[in-house]
């Protein structure tokens, strides 16, 4: 069954977002020029897809997990909860030598020393995504990456998505309705927080 309201808050978040030319920031003008907007077709996507389960992420949303962990290049990648088998193994097939850990509890969370990348996919996690977050903040550095799968779904990740951004530690977000990117880069003059079209 269409959620409604999903589809009422997809058509407001593009009435509201930019694309590349209304971005300001040379960091994130880049990102969605080189990998977001990047819609070329990669060899990786067929060979992922044939008969992969997508577990309720759109195709071109599990392409874009893919190019932007390939753009990173992250050491180290943490899926936080069950995940999702589909982007899982476009993850890996992006980057390859990145060790991978998977945290279902907090203590498992806990034993984690370091990721450059943290996903957190929203339609597993619910309510409990506020909780991870807060648990995954201690580990976190300024080259850090947070990525949010559907953060705009139910009332419960929307307050999750918004507690993040206002976050002091959090310096930039990217919200692009289906996934939301998370960074902590030092340095900034000033919190900023971007809609872009996707």
């Amino acid at each position: 069954m269409l959620n409604l309201r999903l589809v009422q808050d997809y058509l407001l978040h593009r009435i509201k977002a930019n694309n590349r030319h209304g971005v300001h920031s040379p960091f994130v003008y880049n990102l969605i020029d080189t990998v977001i907007y990047d819609y070329s077709n990669q060899a990786a996507y067929s060979e992922l897809e044939a008969g992969a389960e997508s577990g309720g992420l759109k195709p071109k949303v599990i392409r874009l997990i893919y190019r932007l962990a390939k753009h990173f290049n992250p050491v180290g990648i943490t899926i936080i909860g069950n995940g999702n088998a589909s982007a899982n193994l476009h993850l890996q097939k992006a980057v390859p030598k990145a060790k991978f850990n998977t945290a279902v509890t907090d203590q498992e969370l806990i034993g984690i020393t370091k990721s450059d990348l943290v996903v957190f996919y929203g339609d597993n996690l619910k309510a409990s995504t506020l909780k991870y977050f807060e648990a995954c903040l201690p580990k976190v550095n300024e080259e850090t990456i947070l990525m949010f799968t559907n953060m705009h779904q139910d009332k419960n990740l929307k307050q999750t998505w918004n507690h993040v951004k206002a976050h002091p530690r959090v310096t930039l977000t990217i919200d692009l309705f289906w996934i939301g990117l998370v960074f902590f880069k030092i340095g900034r003059a000033e919190k900023e927080h971007f809609k872009v079209k996707y």
